[in-house]
């Protein structure tokens, strides 16, 4: 089990995609705070659609990559740990994360990887363990790299506006929302084994991280409503929904919610990835 691991891990850096991906994710932080930084702009020249704005509603389902930029940086101080919950509710790492798995699970299938090592091993669900510890090493390098690069950004735009506010609650923010991006890509690589290509994942990934699936959520809460049970919201379990909710304002009732909704998807997407593993052939 340990050399499978070092074999992945090789395999994630030395994969020309992981680099690219890295390099990116800094591309990416750059645009969300040039464009958190536009909208600030906005709000000061144009106090209608500043008033727009207060006016969304973040209990309705939404569509897209959305960030609710608060008026009070404009000329207030911001708070790094306000910044980074912006940009990660806004379902940017999501969509990164979707991207990410979908082509490190897929190259490998793709390239005879698995076919080569499989019969070696006594039980090939093992390849799907090793896999996921390399995505969770992938994940994390995406995580330190997009906030690396969003603390410059902001300070190359905001300098001396920009103030670190609760270091523990921004690790609290952190420690869980990497949980759930995990958790999120192991249901990325769970849809990419068993198609057997990366297109379902993909879809599938960026229908849930641009919030299009809470629309069928609701409808599937609504159903369960008419059927007697009234308080259960099924997007309150999801993986996504509980990405969009953490803060540093959020109710320890919620911060539960998500771990153990993060958890569960974890170990569930790891049980069916290493039961599809060890039961399909490999070819």
């Amino acid at each position: 089990m340990f050399n499978l691991i070092k074999m992945d891990l090789y395999r994630l850096f030395h994969s020309l995609s992981t680099w690219v991906m890295l390099l990116a994710m800094v591309g990416v932080a750059f645009f969300c705070v040039a464009m958190t930084n536009d909208d600030l702009t906005a709000m000061q020249n144009d106090p209608a659609y500043m008033e727009q704005s207060l006016q969304i509603d973040n209990d309705t389902p939404h569509a897209g990559i959305i960030m609710e930029t608060d008026p009070a940086w404009i000329n207030g101080e911001i708070p790094a740990e306000d910044l980074i919950v912006l940009l990660i509710n806004s379902a940017i790492l999501l969509l990164c994360i979707t991207v990410f798995v979908s082509i490190f699970v897929h190259a490998e299938q793709k390239n005879g990887y698995i076919k080569n090592i499989a019969g070696q091993l006594p039980f090939r669900g093992l390849l799907a363990v090793s896999r996921l510890i390399s995505i969770a090493v992938g994940i994390f390098l995406i995580f330190v790299v997009y906030l690396a690069a969003t603390f410059a950004a902001a300070y190359l735009f905001w300098g001396d506006q920009l103030v670190a506010d609760s270091i523990t609650t921004l690790w609290k923010i952190l420690g869980t929302q990497y949980l759930l991006h995990l958790a999120f890509g192991s249901l990325v690589m769970l849809l990419c084994i068993a198609a057997r290509n990366n297109i379902v994942s993909l879809c599938v990934g960026i229908l849930m991280a641009c919030g299009i699936m809470n629309f069928v959520y609701t409808g599937i809460s609504q159903v369960i409503h008419a059927a007697g049970w009234k308080t259960f919201e099924l997007g309150k379990y999801m993986l996504e929904t509980n990405v969009y909710q953490i803060s540093g304002s959020t109710s320890t009732e919620t911060f539960l919610r998500a771990l153990i909704s993060g958890g569960v998807f974890l170990v569930l997407t790891v049980i069916g990835s290493a039961w599809i593993m060890q039961k399909r052939d490999i070819r």
